[in-house]
């Protein structure tokens, strides 16, 4: 299941577009008057480069509580959470990214940064603009919390752990797939969400780890039960059900990704029946058990 944030830009703004010269961000005349020049090499830290004919690939690193005011980049990204948290801001959108959520950031998008407290590290992929001649290139902010895009990026972070001498044509195909899984991930934009889903949604972002039955949700939501199970379905594109697997999920992530506590207390923490279940599920989203998930955010 792919859950997703996505936002158009402000109405009526013209999109910002940046150049870029040898002292870092500079804006084009006229372009994203509002944002603050960013160098390049100011934005976190980043170890492990590795670069390709169309792409290049680093770990990326933040201090905690560090924050960027509103700047763009020249290429698009594409970054998956391993470790910790940050906050993006597009226009009057915002969303936090956590561990297994991957950030889609097209090219020339103006957005602010702020780093959670515990810092954050990413494995980030940059997007030559060569590669629009064979491959879709995101023109959309998107923030995806697993689902098929997490799965390749895991996949590549586990190619990437091996001799990269002899891996490079790997993940080199990674890199292809993963664009084109960007590209072929639906959009989802919600123009209008009844208020019985909302309080639903809310109920189970609320208590995931509680268990509801679907007459406690409907009694609390005031609506016929067949009612809210086919609204939910609708404007969700999941169950409540699977719904609320995903939020323990993305807890079990967030756990994991700290390195520190054994399976069966992030079994417990993140309202699974015990860490066999926490393994069918996590591995169904993700494509990995969380024990390798675990030793891949180290």
């Amino acid at each position: 299941m792919t859950y997703e944030h996505d936002a158009r830009r402000d109405e009526g703004a013209a999109p910002a577009t940046l150049r870029v010269d040898d002292a870092g961000w500079v804006p084009a005349p006229g372009a994203c008057d509002a944002c603050d020049v960013v160098a390049e090499a100011s934005l976190g830290t980043s170890s492990n480069r590795l670069t390709f004919p169309h792409f290049s690939i680093a770990q990326v690193c933040h201090e905690a509580g560090a924050s960027y005011a509103r700047h763009a980049h020249e290429r698009a990204y594409l970054a998956l959470v391993q470790q910790g948290s940050h906050q993006d801001e597009v226009g009057r959108e915002s969303e936090v990214a956590q561990s297994a959520t991957v950030v889609v950031m097209p090219s020339g998008v103006a957005h602010a940064n702020r780093i959670g407290g515990e810092g954050v590290r990413m494995l980030l992929v940059t997007l030559e603009p060569t590669l629009r001649e064979f491959a879709r290139l995101p023109t959309r902010w998107r923030v995806l919390h697993g689902g098929p895009v997490a799965r390749v990026f895991l996949r590549l972070r586990q190619t990437l752990a091996l001799p990269p001498e002899s891996e490079r044509t790997a993940v080199e195909e990674l890199l292809l797939e993963l664009v084109d899984v960007v590209a072929g991930t639906p959009e989802r934009i919600r123009e209008s969400v009844p208020t019985c889903v909302r309080a639903a949604r809310t109920m189970l972002n609320d208590s995931a780890c509680e268990t509801f039955l679907l007459r406690d949700l409907a009694r609390a939501t005031q609506v016929d039960a067949a009612y809210l199970s086919r609204a939910f379905r609708r404007a969700e594109g999941c169950t409540m059900g699977e719904y609320r697997r995903w939020l323990r999920a993305r807890k079990a992530a967030r756990l994991l990704g700290k390195g520190r506590m054994p399976l069966a207390e992030v079994a417990f923490e993140a309202g699974f029946a015990d860490q066999s279940h926490l393994s069918r599920v996590f591995k169904t989203e993700f494509g990995v058990t969380p024990l390798r998930y675990q030793r891949l955010m180290r």
